[in-house]
């Protein structure tokens, strides 16, 4: 029941970021060490004005620390604001019924960004930002208007979108044992991870090293590379090519572009070695797969 669940969480996370939503899960009261897995890559917002403001470890670590006052925060209800660095997002929080700990009452929240609720706010939280972490204050102020949206849902649209997902996690920790809270090691670990998977699928057709992910995540690479494979059960370089053979699935299914270049699209510079690499994870060349993909695969 446990595992099915989760991967009913994961499947609406995409099913919402495929309408074009910047999601997050910000847990602390949920005791899902043991299966994060496959909801590592919904820990963060995959918003690009968030990352870049992230890629400082300070201000990542700033942002960890403020989620705690917008966990009281919202526990009046779903709520619209701007964080720290000036992006709009609205916060819907995860409650457990009936409560067992008052002071729990809001086990998590999900939060919806990447809005332009006030410019003249966050304008000024940029400057802030931009001085405090020593960022090019043009550069954020570039990615603020081309990555956020200036139009803003209503609170209780989204609620009929989110409320779903709210649920399937307050079932969630009815299914799962009583546990403690979160530990700092945990959650410091879970950013990290969530982190590196965030950037690989944004990046895995680039060609970045594991160290340059390991900077990315303000780790080493020995310590990226223990907890990637602890977690999701395989390398970074396994996983990387996962999402180039599926992005090249993907191509092959929606798409007439030649192979060439749906293997160039997904990372692989020659075609040949796009073609080993495809048939031997898939049991057939990309040709082949194109012309005999079996309905609704």
């Amino acid at each position: 029941m446990i595992e099915e669940l989760i991967h009913d969480i994961a499947r609406y996370f995409e099913v919402l970021q495929n309408r074009g939503y910047y999601l997050a899960f910000h847990n602390f009261f949920i005791p899902l060490q043991n299966y994060m897995t496959l909801l590592t890559p919904y820990n963060i917002s995959s918003n690009p004005f968030c990352l870049m403001v992230k890629s400082d470890k300070s201000a990542w670590d700033h942002c960890i620390e403020r989620q705690k006052k917008v966990l009281e925060a919202c526990a009046d209800g779903p709520m619209k604001g701007i964080c720290y660095a000036g992006m709009g997002e609205y916060v819907f929080p995860v409650r457990v019924f009936p409560v067992r700990d008052e002071k729990h009452s809001v086990l998590a929240f999900i939060s919806v960004s990447g809005y332009r609720i006030s410019d003249d706010v966050s304008i000024e939280r940029i400057k802030y930002v931009a001085k405090k972490y020593r960022y090019n204050e043009e550069q954020l102020l570039q990615s603020y208007y081309r990555n956020l949206s200036p139009e803003l849902p209503s609170i209780e649209a989204l609620r009929t979108e989110i409320a779903p997902l709210c649920r399937m996690f307050e079932l969630l920790y009815h299914q799962l044992p009583p546990d403690s809270a979160q530990s700092v090691a945990n959650v410091t670990q879970s950013n990290i991870l969530s982190h590196a998977v965030v950037y690989l699928r944004r990046h895995y057709a680039r060609p970045v090293s594991v160290k340059d992910i390991a900077e990315y995540c303000h780790c080493s690479v020995s310590t990226l590379s223990h907890l990637f494979k602890k977690n999701m059960k395989m390398s970074i370089t396994d996983y990387r090519q996962q999402l180039r053979i599926q992005n090249a699935v993907r191509l092959l299914q929606d798409t007439d572009l030649p192979v060439g270049i749906i293997g160039a699209m997904s990372g692989y510079e020659e075609q040949n070695y796009f073609s080993n690499v495809f048939r031997k994870e898939m049991g057939c060349s990309p040709t082949d797969f194109r012309q005999c993909k079996p309905p609704g695969l």
